[in-house]
């Protein structure tokens, strides 16, 4: 036997309509005495049932697929009559060849439109000249050569950086102009003929002109300059920094891993059989060579505490 409908359920709907659905539904359970989770239920399943709420706020009645079966069909928008001739005249003319080989009518693949700096730049081995080819060849691989390189490319920038603040700071300055105009009467002497007397004469007349009243010319120093680039010798600063201190953890890491390799071939030595030579440590990876470590670090420390 199916379960009797709830009457606070049809209070609930009707209390949401008069309101025209401004009664937020934790309110009006509030009101009933009920979760707002059981008012979102009985909704939901209304809607299910052809019983939507918000479609009867506008007067429409739904089917069981909470399809509209009586809204009204949206009014024809009006526009041109059939065969008027508003757009004669505008676009390409027949035959032209605007769009001749740009057939996806967009930018072709690689441009730069985009570009502004360079920075971000996408590099492809076909966009480079032959003078970038030769360049990137040569370039070294090895990471000490690119924290060396990347350091000195920095310090480069930072003196060029700090010569401009100087340069900024020593009193080059920006000069204004302020020029104040006025529109004034100026009687000026225009020369006419008389056909009467065949004679020319001067005659003054009126005239409204725009005159220079005043002049002001100002220096000022560049200061929103210079704080901008000590803004970007700060930024420079800190990128030389961290260059510095990854060689330097670089140049660390190298050094201990020599000290390995060197401990583990004295005990490679002191652990082979007389009259061999050891096993070759010289050939291990950095990753063996750091195994191989541990484990004799271990076996150092079980010895010691036994």
């Amino acid at each position: 036997m199916a379960k009797a409908r709830s009457p606070k359920r049809d209070q609930a709907k009707h209390m949401f309509i008069d309101s025209n659905g401004q009664m937020m539904l934790k309110d009006i359970a509030a009101t009933l005495e009920v979760s707002p989770d059981q008012i979102r239920k009985w909704k939901r399943d209304d809607k299910k049932a052809g019983d939507d709420w918000e479609a009867l706020l506008n007067g429409h009645v739904t089917n069981g697929n909470s399809h509209v079966t009586n809204e009204q069909k949206p009014t024809k928008r009006g526009g041109a009559p059939p065969g008027n001739q508003n757009a004669i005249g505008y676009g390409a003319p027949r035959g032209n060849k605007n769009a001749v080989g740009n057939a996806g009518g967009g930018a072709p693949p690689g441009n730069k439109n985009s570009l502004k700096h360079g920075r971000f730049e996408t590099i492809t081995w076909d966009a480079l000249d032959e003078d970038e080819r030769l360049l990137l060849e040569q370039i070294s691989t090895d990471p000490l050569d690119q924290y060396q390189l990347q350091i000195a490319d920095l310090n480069i920038r930072k003196r060029r950086m700090m010569l401009r603040i100087l340069d900024l700071k020593n009193g080059l300055t920006e000069k204004g102009r302020r020029v104040l105009q006025q529109r004034q009467k100026v009687k000026e002497v225009v020369e006419i003929y008389d056909e009467k007397t065949g004679m020319a004469r001067s005659v003054p007349v009126e005239n409204h002109t725009l005159v220079v009243v005043e002049i002001e010319e100002t220096e000022t120093r560049n200061i929103d300059d210079i704080i901008k680039w000590e803004a970007e010798l700060t930024s420079l600063e800190k990128a030389l920094t961290r260059a510095v201190r990854d060689m330097a953890a670089y140049l660390s890491d190298a050094e201990r891993l020599a000290m390995a390799r060197e401990k583990l071939e004295l005990e490679k030595f002191k652990a082979a059989p007389k009259g061999t030579g050891g096993s070759p440590v010289a050939e291990l990876t950095d990753e063996e060579l750091e195994a191989e470590l541990q484990r004799l670090e271990a076996m150092e420390s079980g010895g010691e505490d036994a």
